[in-house]
């Protein structure tokens, strides 16, 4: 049975219905979007932390004992001010790779080098995906992203870039899983499944010696920050199940994980389309780990900027829901990424 809204697509007179339902559904999500971003810049700035994830990179990379948590939260009260939370760096050393260049620069360079970088990195993985991706840029997991100093830009650009270079450049792809799994490696976990799935070994191999050779190197910091790493994990887990960090914690638990498993397998077996692929690896992902902050989302926001610009209604909410809605956004990029690969044959070639 055909659907009205399938029979105006294929009718151009009714170019104005979907035009003005693009107009209001990105008003909608925009103004969602800046809401969200001005209501978190202004409890930062009130306490005193805009860019604190940044500040905790920055003392990460010119501090020797990074994984006690207490010493490396002292390290940062000149910023934080008196009585701060604990800031405990919970990357692997292996991130440590990419963080020491920071400490040849004072704290305001690195700030402005970070925050430069890692919006040249983004932009370049937004590109990769045409227009309609730069609405991207308006989701409130970027503008979050950007306010505190995270990673995620970068790691949000890695995964984006990979997947979009997948069937071109195998090569380039897996130095950028790889990449991942070295600085953040539960956001890379359903990676190796992905590319199993998508008869990707070229761009696997890679990754796997990309990751494997950034562990080796990271030996010659220290061999001991590993065991300080694996020691600090526990206290760490037990940090984010307070309620400072669960209120931004996007992953639901690992009850879900079969959803997110099978949402990738069905997904990357099902189509080369890498948007949905994109969809449906970072909301695979989120409901397969017991943790994950909403700023790693932006990853997300690419794809679902690519479906709300979509001329199907079906594909523009599944786009809107997973590009302004926190909570949802894991469930609706994993389950929604499932439902549009039903109709792959009927996409028109990017």
């Amino acid at each position: 049975m055909v659907s009205i809204f399938d029979s105006l697509e294929r009718d151009a007179s009714s170019d104005w219905l979907y035009r003005y339902a693009h107009i209001a559904i990105i008003g909608i999500a925009v103004g969602t979007s800046l809401i969200s971003i001005a209501k978190v810049a202004f409890f930062l700035f009130e306490h005193g932390s805009l860019f604190a994830d940044f500040t905790v990179f920055w003392t990460a990379a010119r501090f020797d004992d990074v994984y006690n948590a207490r010493a490396i939260t002292l390290a940062q009260q000149w910023i934080l001010g008196p009585n701060p939370d604990l800031r405990p760096f919970a990357y692997p050393p292996s991130a440590l790779l990419f963080l020491k260049p920071l400490q040849l620069l004072h704290y305001p360079s690195a700030l402005a080098l970070w925050l430069g970088a890692g919006i040249v990195c983004f932009g370049s993985s937004v590109w990769l995906y045409g227009q309609r991706a730069l609405l991207a840029w308006l989701s409130p997991m970027v503008g979050l992203s950007i306010v505190i100093g995270q990673a995620s830009l970068f790691t949000a650009a890695a995964i984006a870039a990979g997947v979009a270079l997948l069937e071109k450049r195998p090569i380039v792809a897996g130095v950028l899983f790889g990449v991942i799994g070295a600085i953040k490696p539960q956001l890379a976990m359903l990676v190796p499944l992905a590319l199993v799935c998508g008869h990707h070994w070229k761009g696997l191999g890679v990754a796997i010696l990309v990751g494997t050779t950034a562990v080796l190197l990271s030996l010659l910091l220290g061999a001991h920050l590993w065991v300080e790493w694996f020691n600090s994990l526990g206290s760490f887990l037990k940090q984010v199940r307070g309620a400072p960090f669960r209120r931004p914690d996007v992953a639901p638990g690992l009850i879900f994980a079969p959803i997110g498993v099978l949402s990738v397998v069905y997904v990357w077996t099902r189509t080369p389309r890498a948007e949905l692929r994109l969809l449906a690896l970072v909301g695979g992902t989120c409901l397969s780990v017991p943790y994950m902050m909403n700023y790693d989302l932006a990853t997300m926001a690419i794809a679902a900027a690519v479906l709300l610009l979509d001329r199907d209604w079906r594909v523009w909410m599944i786009g809107f829901l997973a590009f302004a809605g926190f909570w949802l956004s894991p469930f609706i990029g994993a389950v929604g990424a499932v439902a549009l690969s039903h109709r792959d044959d009927q996409w028109p070639e990017a």
